[in-house]
């Protein structure tokens, strides 16, 4: 069942993060088929594992437009409804859900914009089994404390530099589901907006929504791309690019980075050709004109994102040898030391005459699906948190039935 919009005025205000008509209308037919084959499947695991669920969920956040936001959401809802759950999922995001994918799953999924429709769940209602919360945030959590039901909880995102800290701990086991393994995210500044000894934390390596990416078997334009850091770090690969041989070389880089990247590329005797950041699809299009990503990000800059789309489209990454970087090492990535461009040179050699045969990297992709698959994250951590006794339908005074 399509996924029910509340209310009708806002329709207008809606927006699409991902322009779906133009995915749906460009991707290969039998890759749309195994992409929605795999979720499915996973959907029936979550049913075996532990059943029918009725859920009220949620997604609050100030910055709800960006391109990762949207993959996490449409994510965590797919898989619920590929497990045939009934969910009422309370969104203050103003961007439109994949209503074509939620059509061809088998749960159901009512969409209520707005933060103050947690108030408003109660008795009236029905029973729910439990609550998910896309954010770790004190509304969310309040509202499984008073319904008496257990919580999965994730932080998906950054911590901006205002954010509060928060004051609610569940009373289910406060468990907290994060993407950002290796990172620091917890803190602003100074202060810590999250005290992590109150959580068990469970981290991951930034997953992505594969079902939105559809590598390509091309013929690179490029032989390495410079892409999730700054121009005041491309000194250093670009050495190494000299020591390796590499003669055509591209970067994606923010519109102020644009002519110091084109003049550090020169100093270095490259002609790089500069792209500015790109919307999700024009994106996945152009990392693709490459076989080898370089990442050199310094910290305390963090970039899960940029190691973990690639990995995706089948493009091996060599990027800096920094903890947040660690998770991500594997078949698809290798790290070099950030003062070392002999060793990022014999890596960059390494990836290309392992890539001579052409793209897709199939090590890069397996990396993906096995360790970077945004339903396989949602799927293990629901089993997890509704599983083994945690899911028992309560009414909202928190009494078992």
């Amino acid at each position: 069942m399509a996924p029910l919009i509340e209310p009708s005025s806002t329709e207008g205000e809606l927006y699409p993060v991902v322009p779906l008509r133009e995915f749906y209308d460009n991707i290969d037919a039998d890759a749309l088929r195994l992409n929605l084959r795999e979720l499915k499947s996973l959907g029936r695991a979550v049913q075996k594992r532990i059943g029918h669920k009725r859920v009220v969920g949620s997604a609050l956040f100030p910055w709800h437009d960006q391109t990762t936001l949207w993959w996490f959401e449409q994510g965590l809802v797919s898989v619920m409804a590929a497990a045939g759950w009934e969910v009422t999922w309370i969104t203050d995001a103003h961007y439109t859900f994949d209503d074509r994918l939620l059509a061809s799953l088998p749960g159901t999924v009512e969409v209520r914009r707005g933060a103050g429709h947690l108030d408003s769940v109660d008795s009236s209602d029905g029973v729910y089994d439990g609550v998910v919360s896309l954010f770790v945030e004190d509304a969310t959590i309040r509202l499984a404390n008073r319904l008496g039901l257990p919580l999965a909880s994730y932080s998906i995102k950054n911590i901006y530099r205002d954010e509060a800290t928060l004051t609610e701990l569940p009373q289910s086991p406060p468990v907290l589901w994060h993407t950002f393994a290796g990172s620091r995210n917890f803190r602003s500044g100074t202060r810590r907006v999250l005290q992590p000894e109150q959580w068990q934390l469970r981290g991951a390596p930034f997953p992505l929504n594969r079902y939105y990416l559809q590598p390509a078997d091309i013929e690179p334009d490029f032989e390495v791309l410079i892409f999730g850091s700054k121009s005041r770090d491309y000194p250093l690969v670009l050495e190494a690019c000299k020591q390796a041989g590499v003669s055509r070389v591209a970067a994606v880089v923010d519109a102020e980075h644009i002519e110091s990247t084109r003049e550090i590329g020169k100093a270095h005797g490259f002609d790089i050709h500069v792209s500015e950041p790109l919307s999700h699809l024009k994106l996945s299009a152009f990392l693709q004109r490459t076989r080898v990503v370089l990442n050199p990000i310094t910290p305390p800059a963090e970039s899960h994102y940029s190691l973990s789309v690639p990995l995706g489209l089948g493009r091996p990454i060599v990027a800096s040898d920094i903890p947040s970087v660690q998770p991500f090492v594997g078949p698809g990535l290798r790290v070099a030391a950030l003062d070392n461009p002999e060793q990022w040179a014999a890596e960059i050699q390494a990836l290309l005459a392992e890539t001579e045969s052409g793209v897709p990297f199939e090590p890069a992709l397996t990396q993906a699906k096995e360790r970077h698959d945004i339903h396989r994250f949602f799927a293990s951590s629901l089993m997890e948190t509704f599983g083994g006794g945690l899911g028992v339908s309560r009414t909202p005074a928190g009494t078992e039935e």
